[in-house]
């Protein structure tokens, strides 16, 4: 034990115990098996393809060229091979292919839904007199043909290849006569 009187700082030097082992061998100087050049050549291709990537990714891409969507010419191309087929198509599947292109075309054109609502939908019975006018002037080019080519499609009475093929044609005038109207 200490003596009362003595703080730790003077307390005798004392010597380190002695080691487990007499003496650590001095470093082993560790060459690379290959020359300096070769790792200066490596680092440099690294970087290089490090920066190729980064010039692909943040390169001016070319923009994609989008194709015009003509939407007129499209419906007008399609009720006329509908007509072709007419003559051998029974008249509900001719309504019902003409109702198919005059939808996809108010969807095309207006960006009205028409292939996702009813004909009722489409053509409300109490219609706002107030909307804009393209929006009336297609609700009164194509009404009329909607009930045409419903009375065809989903009517209980049969119908003729003549009602069907007379529906096609006037599908047709009503489409040519929307070249005329100006786009928007």
């Amino acid at each position: 034990m200490l003596a009362p009187g003595l703080v730790l700082g003077q307390m005798p030097a004392q010597e380190p115990p002695p080691l487990p082992h007499p003496e650590i061998p001095p470093p082993v100087d560790v060459m690379t098996p290959w020359p300096w050049w070769l790792l200066v050549l490596a680092g440099l291709l690294l970087l290089g393809l490090v920066a190729l990537v980064l010039f692909l990714i943040l390169a001016n891409k070319p923009k994609a060229v989008v194709p015009v969507r003509r939407p007129l010419q499209d419906a007008v191309r399609r009720m006329k091979d509908l007509r072709g087929k007419a003559d051998v198509l029974p008249p509900s599947e001719v309504g019902h292919g003409v109702s198919e292109i005059l939808r996809r075309y108010y969807m095309e054109r207006y960006s009205i839904p028409a292939p996702f609502k009813t004909t009722q939908e489409l053509f409300p019975l109490n219609a706002d007199v107030d909307k804009n006018f393209r929006r009336r002037a297609w609700r009164e080019r194509f009404e009329p043909l909607a009930e045409l080519y419903d009375s065809l499609a989903y009517a209980p009475l049969p119908a003729t290849s003549s009602e069907a093929i007379a529906l096609v044609e006037t599908a047709i005038n009503k489409l040519e006569e929307e070249r005329l109207l100006p786009d928007e």
